[in-house]
């Protein structure tokens, strides 16, 4: 008896399943289409299905809901890999990468990670599609938006002499892509459980650094031109004086 098979047989032993229906499943040949049929015909869960596949294939079940993915975890997969595949990149140990997936029969997608990521083995855990779709997000997603944020000509300030005065920086710091670029620092340092936010000016831009699981992570970094305007948002929404230079 195939998996396909001991899915179903599960469904007859326990729902009641018209068996018109049940006929009609045992026709799907693709694992996703098959997967996707019983679920919105309310056959069965994606977690009963995980279930299954956990008990005949030994493979444990993750919950992503209690799982924090560490950030350094997107250098472990290529972000295109990562979503053709629908994998996320749990840990590496050694020449071994553990990958979360909801789909355990795709073996040529297993294969062609081992070879992109020059792995000895591929191991898997189970995790629901959803779940995954959200960590993926989380890890490969901030930073791209961010960078999509920057290039919009909005963001840009022209430089000028008076540029530092009261009056400009609180202009600048109204300006639409600073407050977005601002909640979008701290919504994603929110997302991936950072513990700190470091904004760290140097000679050519402003740094921002998220501290996760003890460790400092470059994030994102804004053009040096608009550190008044980021320094006077954070300070307006901290309820400081922007007026003072001398201190945070």
């Amino acid at each position: 008896m195939n998996l396909k098979e001991k899915i179903l047989d599960y469904l007859k032993k326990n729902k009641n399943i018209d068996k018109n229906k049940l006929e009609e499943a045992k026709k799907i040949n693709n694992y996703l289409n098959f997967k996707n049929f019983l679920i919105e015909s309310n056959f069965a869960t994606e977690e009963e299905i995980l279930l299954i596949f956990s008990k005949e294939l030994k493979i444990p079940l993750l919950d992503l809901k209690k799982y924090r993915i560490p950030y350094k975890n997107k250098d472990l997969l290529p972000k295109d890999l990562a979503y053709k595949y629908k994998v996320l990149p749990i840990c590496k140990i050694a020449d071994v990468l553990t990958l979360a997936t909801f789909n355990p029969l795709d073996l040529i997608a297993y294969d062609d990670i081992k070879i992109v990521t020059n792995v000895d083995k591929v191991d898997l855990v189970l995790s629901k599609e959803e779940d995954i779709l959200k960590a993926l997000n989380i890890l490969y997603e901030s930073k791209e938006q961010m960078e999509n944020l920057l290039e919009e000509e909005s963001f840009e300030v022209e430089e000028r002499e008076e540029r530092y005065s009261l009056e400009n920086l609180i202009t600048e710091s109204k300006n639409p892509p600073i407050v977005r670029a601002i909640d979008l620092v701290i919504y994603n340092a929110l997302k991936k459980r950072a513990s700190d936010i470091h904004i760290e000016p140097y000679e050519d831009r402003v740094m921002v650094k998220y501290r996760i699981d003890g460790v400092l992570h470059e994030e994102f970094s804004f053009p040096k031109k608009n550190q008044p305007a980021v320094i006077a948002r954070l300070k307006i929404i901290s309820s400081l004086d922007i007026t003072e230079s001398r201190l945070p």
